[in-house]
């Protein structure tokens, strides 16, 4: 979850489920653990991600910067401002080398994990950057576009790029009237998904929304 249009935002590791500025650790001692800096902003309007071993956890704040720490300790390994603007999404790669963060600047960013040090750069999103995932193997990173309530109407779109090359391979967009506030790849990295979203009306009203599925084979653009 997010902290978007007033979701709260958590991860699950391996210690717990951080919320609210606090890792709740059922096996440790003591049983909660304060993550540097725990205050109301760290559950209101932040974005956090953890690598599946949940050794790091990622912060994105309202600012730009983003925030590793270490929820075992509390201990803060970098921090960086990274986006002009509020940073709207995190993932890391499943390795946990590689963290990859969009904004509302509709950039996305690709960075080491233990330094923060940028390793690409990604433009070409239209509008706010709403989720990042790398693929199973690390290769290419799925990106989407559009977060309801941002009072943009334009239509969001899914972007697939080649690390290596940081070259857009893919564009998806299942229909002209959607926004897609988040990605994720299938295990075997040959199928994508997207939460897909109409925009809302001129009373502010959202239809519910959908999963989208798209191929993420090169060869094929529709879904």
């Amino acid at each position: 979850a997010d902290g978007h249009n007033g979701a709260e935002s958590l991860a699950v590791t391996p210690y717990g489920v951080v919320h609210d500025g606090v890792v709740h650790a059922a096996r440790s001692e003591p049983p909660t653990i304060k993550l540097p800096g725990a205050m109301p902003e760290l559950w209101r309007d932040v974005v956090i991600a953890s690598t599946a071993d949940g050794k790091l956890l990622a912060i994105g704040r309202q600012d730009g910067t983003v925030q590793v720490v270490d929820p075992g300790s509390g201990q803060e390994l970098w921090s960086a401002a990274l986006h002009d603007g509020p940073v709207t999404s995190l993932a890391f790669s499943a390795s946990g080398v590689r963290l990859a963060s969009g904004g509302q600047d509709r950039r996305v960013r690709v960075m080491g994990s233990s330094d923060g040090s940028v390793k690409t750069e990604l433009r070409g999103h239209t509008r706010e950057v709403s989720g990042v995932a790398f693929s199973p193997d690390g290769s290419r990173l799925a990106s989407s576009s559009g977060l309801l309530g941002s009072g943009d109407m334009s239509p969001g779109e899914v972007h697939v790029w080649h690390l290596a090359t940081e070259q857009l391979s893919l564009q998806l967009r299942a229909a002209p009237d959607e926004v897609y506030c988040g990605v994720a790849w299938s295990s075997d990295g040959l199928r994508l998904f997207a939460a897909a979203n109409p925009q809302s009306d001129a009373d502010g009203r959202v239809e519910p929304g959908r999963i989208v599925e798209w191929s993420a084979v090169e060869t094929e653009r529709s879904p």
